[in-house]
């Protein structure tokens, strides 16, 4: 899935779009697990710590891909990815891209300067990213009321 991202320049120039100071490569990966994995989803958040989104994706979606030493419990690895494979779809990331683009969104990805601190508090269950719509400083302004 995401060497079909990587090569598809329909996605590249939406990931820009929307992302334009981060690596593409990692902002089409994060996109792809935010369709691929529910929110707070320790395992997939363990695999993105230990690998970095474009290889965890890969782990994750690729059938020959190999991840010797498992990062989490090879069980519940493998539960996981039963779960992600189904949703692996590349027009599926285009889609969340271009509906982002649609509506004016922008990404803010983990450490970037807009990422909410208190997001990394949440651990391997942060989001793998954030879709932002309006003044995304507000994420981390003073006072906070959620």
């Amino acid at each position: 899935m995401i060497a079909r991202l990587l090569q598809d320049s329909e996605a590249k120039d939406a990931a820009r779009a929307t992302c334009p100071e981060r690596d593409v490569d990692e902002v089409l990966a994060r996109v792809a697990w935010n369709v691929l994995a529910e929110p707070g989803d320790g395992v997939a958040g363990a695999l993105i710590a230990e690998l970095g989104p474009v290889e965890a994706l890969r782990v994750a979606t690729d059938a020959d891909a190999v991840l010797v030493p498992p990062v989490t419990p090879p069980r519940a690895l493998q539960e996981a990815i039963e779960r992600w494979r189904p949703r692996a779809s590349p027009h599926a990331v285009l889609d969340a891209l271009h509906g982002a683009e649609a509506v004016r969104a922008r990404l803010v990805l983990p450490g970037d300067a807009l990422w909410p601190a208190a997001m990394d508090d949440l651990d391997v269950h942060a989001p793998t990213m954030l879709w932002v719509r309006g003044d995304a400083g507000l994420l981390s302004a003073e006072p906070r009321y959620w």
